[in-house]
């Protein structure tokens, strides 16, 4: 797993979700959804105030729209839930995203 900024991507001002995800994916692969909740059970350490996200398929959430996992720390509470991320959304330059690196899916595959 490799973790990146939207900014590492060479977007210093952020851009669109689709942008990012398609630039990701000429180096990187897109993790299963799954991995968030194995990345929530490991990461008991992340630090208060982080957060990231898990490149993905998107899933749908509650209202329809498709979203990313997101793990975070705040307030002392170590929290999975769901970030909206249509195509045209846009990701801010600190945005931190884990993705998987090509070797690791094709042995998970």
């Amino acid at each position: 797993l490799v973790m990146v900024t939207v900014s590492d991507l060479g977007y210093e001002q952020g851009f669109t979700v689709q942008a990012v995800m398609r630039r990701a994916e000429q180096r990187l692969e897109l993790c299963p959804a799954s991995l968030a909740a194995h990345l929530r059970l490991e990461d008991a350490d992340q630090a208060d105030g982080q957060s990231y996200l898990v490149a993905s398929l998107p899933i749908t959430d509650t209202n329809g729209d498709p979203a990313l996992l997101r793990l975070s720390h705040n307030d002392g509470a170590l929290w999975l839930n769901c970030e909206r991320a249509r195509p045209d959304d846009i990701l801010l330059p600190d945005q931190r995203i884990v993705f998987a690196t090509p070797d690791l899916v094709t042995v998970g595959a």
